[in-house]
């Protein structure tokens, strides 16, 4: 019988699952801990346990697989240790530029992303480097425009300042540290999110060693 019906639990499920998409979900159900779907297929294969099917969704049984609470977590590390070293998802450099000295295909493997035109090379960047390729990153930094602006006003408003130049400011200079002291780096690179800038009030960097990585 094929009773396609949401429970309750299956619901929450699914609405959790839709707003985690990379977690793995367990459900607490006695003494056991309940994986569904992919979760549990994953697990069924990659821990070597049972893989059952319950009830129905959208016209298909639920597959379901059950880890004992009392040896959960070394289920969990034995799942982990399989998943060590795995490729989690491909990612591109938005400025990053491969040269070669022929066909990028002569030297690596290469993919396009859905709905891109562009070939990326299917290596990461220390590979690209150890056949021999170079790899640059350019980056189009508003911060940049903002130095030049800035640079512009200070020369026009301020007298005597029209031979100003950034490469002039001593790197001991106390004004500059007190302003990312006090978290003030809306627009500096690296350092304006909300996250950095609590940082940066609690480290109260006095040095530019305290703010180079």
């Amino acid at each position: 019988m094929n009773d396609d019906s949401v429970t309750p639990m299956m619901a929450q499920y699914l609405e959790i699952r839709a707003r985690n998409p990379g977690a793995l979900l367990f459900y607490r159900m006695g003494d056991f801990y309940e994986m569904f779907f992919d979760d549990a297929v994953a697990a069924a294969e990659a821990l070597d346990i049972a893989l059952t099917k319950r009830g129905f969704h959208q016209g298909e049984p639920i597959p379901m697989c059950g880890v004992p609470v009392h040896s959960a977590e070394g289920y969990l590390l034995a799942l982990a240790q399989k998943l060590e070293g795995m490729t989690r998802n491909v990612g591109m450099h938005a400025g990053g530029v491969l040269i070669a000295p022929g066909k990028l295909t002569d030297f690596c493997p290469l993919y396009q992303q859905p709905g891109s035109t562009s070939a990326v090379s299917q290596y990461d960047k220390d590979d690209v480097e150890a056949i021999g390729l170079v790899k640059f990153d350019f980056l189009g930094l508003a911060t940049l425009t903002i130095l030049e602006l800035a640079r512009e006003m200070i020369v026009k408003r301020h007298k005597g300042q029209e031979n100003f130049a950034f490469e002039n400011i001593p790197l001991d200079d106390t004004a500059t540290y007190k302003l990312f002291a006090d978290g003030r780096t809306e627009s500096v690179f690296q350092f304006e999110s909300r996250g950095m800038q609590g940082m940066l009030k609690d480290a109260r960097p006095s040095r530019l060693e305290d703010l180079i990585a």
